[in-house]
């Protein structure tokens, strides 16, 4: 007997151990691991191999958390376009699509974090500076002092 291919981030044993949800099954496991795909963005049949040990994690957490979530809302498919509502975006692209925990691991994927770079002060950053105010006159010994004029 062989097993099945393996197709979700999650396997309904991980949804019953992390969140003690009672008769998971394959398809709860499967709808909510399409949901959580969806807004990542990493397909687990096409991504697995390229996707590192702790992005596999936070992504199993996130499908295990969204199946109990996705069980107390029975029309969730069958929404309506909130963003089309006035004041909808205010609450936030995954709030009525992801449970907080859900979100809280989305967060957590190495590619959703900042794509800002973090520049280096030298009045902050270089060790043994007396003060962090650049413009502190303790800080004049540490920098470079040309007379006007060129001389």
């Amino acid at each position: 007997m062989t097993q099945p291919t393996r197709t979700t981030w999650a396997i309904p044993a991980d949804v019953m151990l992390l969140t003690d949800a009672a008769d998971v099954t394959d398809r709860e496991v499967v709808m909510a691991n399409a949901v959580i795909e969806t807004i990542v963005g990493r397909v687990y049949t096409l991504a697995y191999e390229r996707t590192g040990a702790a992005d596999r994690e936070w992504l199993r957490r996130a499908v295990a958390y969204q199946v109990p979530w996705m069980r107390a809302q029975p029309d969730f498919f069958e929404r309506l376009d909130l963003s089309t509502l006035e004041g909808a975006g205010a609450l936030g692209d995954l709030t009525l699509v992801c449970p907080p925990m859900g979100r809280h691991a989305i967060r957590r994927l190495s590619w959703r974090g900042s794509r800002s770079q973090r520049t280096r002060s030298p009045y902050v950053n270089r060790a043994g500076l007396p003060s962090t105010n650049p413009l502190a006159e303790v800080n004049d010994s540490y920098e470079q002092w040309t007379p006007l004029g060129g001389r």
